[in-house]
């Protein structure tokens, strides 16, 4: 939209914020004002605030030589910053310049809206090196510049060209937004304003209007009995369904449009007509026919439905009221009519229909709707079929509706909210053109036409169609991950083929992912142009999430696949436990049979003591919710309906205790630390002691192996790579690098089965030489933790609790967290709120000498099996505990050095206890939000330190 030249005339006070209207400073609201120099603004210190000396100590006044010296007073100190902050920045990029262009991307951030005013002022540094010599230009009372004249040049070059080419920008941009329809529904937005406005004036209505809206609103009061929930296929509504006795199909919607319950009041009497006539033209749906418009608060309108041959096409006439129920309340009622203006037709079956919205204000720009609606379709249709059209069709007119003020928001007033909604709309309405290429390039193209915020993109960035083409498509292309990796231009230059090779890449990134939010930060992160995409448009991130989030619950390889999984692999789990009892009592060994067996249902225990703890609190279905998730864990079913939850994005209940993502952490630990380690050693203690070592037993062992090595590496990679963990945790989370993350799990997977074979032999070794030997260890290695932990004053767990909760279950999380670590070496252990990273690499390391030490004492006092049963060969122990140990050295060190994020390697031993990290929330944190997230610890750790800010414990070691 283009800068207006002047100041409109004068005008009556404005209406009420109707969320519309663009915010102060932009474009549609800039005046002469925002067109002055940037001299009118002037710090405390400047030429212009000195107060002037005595005339008789100045020379004659010179207009000419005041404006130089007050731009130098107002521009040099701009200058000096910029340069000073890319001399201060250790990162190569942000001072790299735009080679395409010539451009350097400091000054071209700093070059605001007011263009000329800066690059007016801009000539005044480099005329005054020219013109220094001059005394008219030296006042006595001017702030004397810090820059050398060289760079004081250098910069002002670099301003000027930033300026004449954002000037060029601005001018293309300009022209694309035309090109591409700009100002497409721009008398619809003046008729909503203009409408909206007279919401507010009171209405006279006849005795009739009265009687409707007074009969509708009834039928909206009324409870809906047996209503189920129906499926919209979107997050955006909830809507609840019946089927009646009188054979109609009633519904009750809720959602929420970011707009004033004025502007819908007049979205829903059709002043939308340009927005109508659009979705007519590019719709095989029908669009509404404005036909009578009584006076403000009533209108009839046909909207037709056409349905598939050999159904024939229905049509609905409709009388639309609107009343104003208090300030923040509106009721807006539509029902069936007969109107000359639409005489009935035999082609056509008119439906019987009647929808009431209440309209409640949340903010000044934000509305819940609450809409009740009853319809029959008529003539003599199947109840399923009635019910899919009815039903579709109520759906998609409030969604349709969303779309509108989507549409036609301001781009510069979308925000984080703004940009999740627009991507599942923009989602919904490409998904079913994803597999014909012409079509969804067609759609997209329309999309953003017809859309503020992605006009305004694709305008200044002409790739952008490009790219969301090959995000929608979602086409999995073997190796676009890795070729995608080399495109290291910024956006200013990023090129259409390249903005394609960066989109083709995001199904591979899905695919790596445990959640939709993970696997577009690692996009973002992993291309330098989606970083500054990212900074410049807020809502692009959001919108990202959003229609990954789609994706993975649409793919055959998404939600569905990751549930199947998690659901096999445990099966695959019981099948395994199941076939190793038979083997022991084929065997005779009835004593290991039940032992296992025991594991598994200690293990069972757990998973439902852990379902009614994290359920109990539930607000909604507690009952349904426990039975479901009791039936998942004794069906062995429960990891596969925990990766359903994550994969799809599922919010956390209400009143639930953890998120989903930390409740399949909690599973899966549960899991591995009651059946599967316990498995696993049993399983090796049994395999030494055997008299024939088959192969299908050392298979059963190192599977288990690999189920627990693989439990461990994700319960520290699903942390690590979740962007809320990050932006919660800045200090401490981040250790993955950004992009191509493959190489880094290979690693870590690595570590942690080298760690769990390592740990595990050991701990069988000590098993079958003295099982007295093998609990003294265990308790002198968790007395050392409780130890080590009394003496730094971090005993208590991190999470909120009473104090009696917190001294009992403490010693419990250590114990477990302990063998988490020995076993699988889980990186997420090294956090100061679990074990701390200098406790952390001591267990590793610690772990490690004991399978030295277990072997050495097997070697020395374990007795033969059996007499015709012979020990396992010292050589083949020696070398074997070697080679894990150098595989993990290794491994390790490779990680550290190659593969972990520089600034995050403190973390792997770092001294910080939990304790001081909990205060550090309230001492360091620079918002209240930061500061208030101290209360979601445990009191223990902060309750005697924090007395006022900067108190005792404040300080934080690293």
């Amino acid at each position: 939209m283009k800068i207006q030249p002047s100041s409109p005339p004068p005008s009556p006070a404005p209406p009420p914020p109707t969320g519309l209207e663009h915010p102060a400073g932009s474009a549609e609201h800039t005046t002469d004002a925002a067109h002055a120099p940037v001299l009118a603004a002037q710090p405390p210190n400047s030429a212009l605030s000195t107060p002037p000396a005595p005339s008789s100590t100045l020379p004659p006044s010179n207009p000419l030589v005041d404006r130089i010296k007050s731009a130098q007073s107002s521009l040099a100190p701009i200058l000096r910053s910029i340069t000073n902050r890319q001399d201060d920045d250790n990162n190569p990029d942000n001072i790299r310049t735009h080679r395409s262009v010539g451009v350097d991307p400091d000054f071209y951030d700093m070059v605001d809206g007011n263009i000329l005013s800066i690059l007016l002022d801009a000539c005044k540094p480099l005329f005054d090196l020219v013109s220094s010599s001059s005394s008219d230009f030296s006042s006595p009372d001017s702030e004397p510049s810090t820059m050398k004249p060289a760079d004081l040049l250098m910069a002002t070059a670099k301003l000027i060209i930033a300026a004449g080419y954002k000037m060029k920008e601005q001018a293309r941009q300009d022209m694309a937004e035309e090109d591409l329809g700009g100002g497409m529904f721009d008398q619809d937005v003046k008729d909503l304003r203009e409408t909206a406005s007279k919401c507010n004036e009171p209405q006279q209505y006849d005795a009739d209007e009265q009687a409707t809206l007074d009969e509708q609103l009834t039928a909206f009061n009324t409870p809906l009995k047996r209503l189920k929930k129906y499926k919209t296929g979107n997050k955006l509504m909830d809507m609840q369904v019946v089927h009646t006795e009188a054979g109609e199909f009633a519904s009750r919607a809720q959602l929420e449009v970011r707009a004033s319950p004025e502007q819908i009041v007049a979205y829903l009497m059709g002043h939308a007509t340009q927005y109508v006539e659009h979705k007519k033209k590019t719709s095989s749906k029908g669009a509404a026919t404005i036909g009578e418009r009584r006076n403000d608060h009533h209108l009839v309108l046909r909207i037709p439905v056409p349905l598939p041959a050999p159904v024939s096409d229905r049509e609905l006439v409709a009388v639309s009221l609107w009343r104003k129920q208090d300030q923040n309340t509106f009721f807006v009622a539509q029902t069936s009519c007969v109107h000359e203006e639409f005489p009935l037709s035999k082609a056509v079956v008119r439906i019987r229909f009647s929808r009431n919205y209440m309209l409640t204000r949340l903010s000044p720009r934000l509305t819940k709707i609450e809409a009740v609606g009853v319809a029959n379709l008529g003539g003599s249709l199947p109840v399923r079929f009635n019910r899919q059209i009815t039903m579709s069709f109520v759906s998609t007119s409030q969604i349709s509706m969303m779309q509108y003020f989507t549409s036609v928001r301001p781009a510069d007033s979308f925000n984080e909210s703004d940009g999740n909604v627009l991507g599942q709309l923009l989602f919904l309405q490409l998904r079913p053109h994803r597999y014909n290429e012409n079509e969804l390039n067609k759609r997209i193209l329309d999309a953003i036409r017809i859309t503020n915020v992605l006009r305004s993109a694709q305008a200044k960035y002409r790739f952008f169609d490009e790219f969301l083409f090959h995000i929608i498509r979602n086409k999995m292309k073997k190796g676009a991950n890795q070729t995608s990796f080399s495109v290291k231009t910024l956006l200013v230059a990023l090129t259409h083929h390249e903005a394609g090779r960066i989109a083709r890449s995001f199904s591979m990134t899905l695919l790596s992912n445990a959640t939709a939010e993970a696997a577009v930060d690692e996009h973002i992160r992993g291309f330098v142009a989606l970083a500054e995409l990212d900074r410049e448009y807020r809502w692009f991130r959001p919108m990202m999430v959003a229609i990954a989030a789609e994706l993975l619950s649409g793919v055959a390889w998404g939600v569905k696949a990751r549930a199947s999984i998690g659901a096999a692999v445990s099966f695959a789990d019981l099948l395994s436990d199941a076939f190793v009892v038979k083997t022991y009592l084929d065997a005779g060994q009835k004593g290991d049979a039940v032992a296992l067996m025991a594991m598994v249902g200690v293990n069972l225990l757990t998973q439902l003591l852990i379902v009614m703890l994290q359920n109990r609190g539930l607000k909604k279905d507690k009952v349904r919710t426990i039975v479901l998730e009791s039936v998942a864990v004794v069906t062995f079913t429960k990891p596969g309906l925990d990766a359903y939850y994550v994969a799809s994005s599922a919010d956390m209940k209400e009143g639930a205790s953890l998120n989903p993502i930390h409740e399949m952490g909690v599973t899966r630990v549960g899991e591995m630390v009651f059946e599967a380690l316990p498995g696993l050693v049993l399983q090796l203690v049994v395999l030494m002691t055997a008299k024939e070592k088959k192969a299908r037993a050392v298979v059963s062992v190192l599977l288990s192996a690999a189920s627990a090595a693989m439990t461990g590496t994700m319960l520290f990679w699903d942390t690590e790579t979740d962007p809320g963990a990050k932006h919660r945790n800045p200090k401490w989370i981040g250790l993955i690098p950004d992009f191509d993350r493959g190489p880094a799990f290979v690693v870590v997977m690595v570590i942690s089965g080298a760690q769990v074979l390592a740990k595990a032999t050991a701990t069988a070794l000590l098993l079958v030489t003295k099982p007295a030997w093998l609990w003294l260890y265990f308790l002198g290695d968790h007395g050392l933790l409780l130890l080590y932990r009394v003496v730094r004053r971090d005993a208590h767990f991190f999470m909120a609790m009473p104090a009696a909760a917190s001294y009992f279950l403490a010693p419990v999380f250590q114990v477990v967290m302990k063998i988490v670590v020995d076993f699988t070496g889980s990186m997420q252990m090294r956090l100061p709120a679990l074990l701390g990273g200098q406790y952390w690499l001591f267990a590793l390391f610690s772990s490690q000498v004991s399978v030295f030490v277990s072997v050495h004492l097997y070697n020395e006092y374990a007795d033969a099996p059996a007499e015709d049963v012979e020990k396992i060969p010292a050589d083949f122990l020696w070398k074997g505990a070697s080679l894990l140990a150098a595989v993990w050295a290794f491994s390790l060190a490779y990680f550290v050095g190659f593969v972990a994020v520089p600034k995050y390697r403190h973390t792997l031993w770092s001294r910080t206890t939990g304790a001081e990290v909990t205060r550090a929330y309230f001492i360091e944190g620079k918002s209240d939000e930061e500061k208030f997230s101290l209360f979601w610890n445990n009191a223990l750790h902060w309750k005697s330190a924090i007395g006022t800010e900067g108190g005792k414990g404040g300080e934080v070691r690293f």
